[in-house]
């Protein structure tokens, strides 16, 4: 019983010695975290306007390729290779 704590708590001291050397390596900022999440809101909803205009893109070269008398598959095809939104 002895053996399996003294292998347990080397192992957690071991343990809290890599993390607290990789944070040292590489901190955390938390500092200003209402700021963090304002960065990561503001480039979630910039990836999403991206996304909806190339889909509005898509769409429209959809639009067109059916109107020039493509069938559906060969035109959704050419508006995906045309605006790649993945």
């Amino acid at each position: 019983m002895r053996k399996t704590m003294l292998l347990a708590g080397s192992a957690l001291l071991l343990g809290t010695t890599v993390i607290a050397s990789d944070f040292e390596a590489d901190p955390l900022n938390f500092r200003n975290p209402q700021q963090d999440l304002i960065d990561n809101v503001s480039e979630t909803l910039r990836e999403t306007r991206e996304l909806q205009s190339c889909a509005k893109q898509q769409e429209e070269a959809l639009q067109r390729f059916l109107e020039a008398g493509l069938s559906l598959n060969a035109a959704a095809l050419m508006a995906h290779n045309q605006y790649p939104c993945d």
